[in-house]
């Protein structure tokens, strides 16, 4: 959820800010906006957690929006970067044993 909230809201968000101001505000406004995305949707996980999702997942959404590739659009780079790096905190926790919080939206029928 926090992915597509970066794409739909922060995308444009940052793109008003690029026409107005230099690329150094581009990135700060856009890290903070996804960061706020990301903490209100990670509310039920530890205070540490939250935020180290937060950082990394606002990280990798500014990453995939800065990178301009002519053959992969920014609008799903926004969306995947934060994914496959929140993927990859997510198999880690649970490798070490970690508690992350239980899922917002509970699927029907687990897969795994």
């Amino acid at each position: 959820m926090p992915c597509i909230l970066c794409a739909s809201i922060a995308d444009p968000v940052m793109g008003e800010v690029r026409q107005r101001f230099d690329r150094k505000n581009v990135y700060l406004v856009g890290f903070f906006v996804c960061m706020l995305f990301f903490l209100v949707t990670w509310y039920k996980a530890e205070p540490w957690i939250a935020l180290l999702v937060s950082i990394v997942g606002a990280t990798g959404a500014v990453i995939g929006e800065t990178k301009k590739l002519t053959w992969l659009d920014d609008d799903f780079m926004i969306q995947i970067v934060p994914a496959i790096l929140l993927l990859i905190i997510w198999l880690l926790a649970r490798y070490f044993g970690l508690v992350l919080p239980d899922p917002v939206i509970h699927p029907g029928i687990m897969l795994w």
